[in-house]
């Protein structure tokens, strides 16, 4: 998802509403939940790198720079309220 699109679509809310991230992420769910929900932190900062998969197909980053890098911008959140 591009800045540009997250924009878009939390302009539709209204603005004054808290946010929360919540997943059904079976990697980041305990045993005895259905879903987690996550803060966003104060920390938003674009980053450099190079995002992948490996042989399991989960995500993965390399922070750095140069050939075949590029920037992201990375929201920090944390499970603990």
């Amino acid at each position: 998802m591009k800045v540009k699109d997250l924009v878009a679509r939390l302009s539709k809310f209204d603005p004054n509403l808290e946010v929360l991230c919540a997943t059904e992420d079976e990697g980041l769910v305990g045993a005895d939940e259905l879903v987690r929900f996550l803060d966003i932190q104060d920390t938003i900062s674009p980053v450099e790198g190079t995002p992948g998969r490996d042989d399991s197909g989960a995500f993965t980053f390399s922070f750095g720079s140069g050939p075949g890098t590029r920037k992201i911008l990375v929201i920090d959140v944390t499970s603990v309220f």
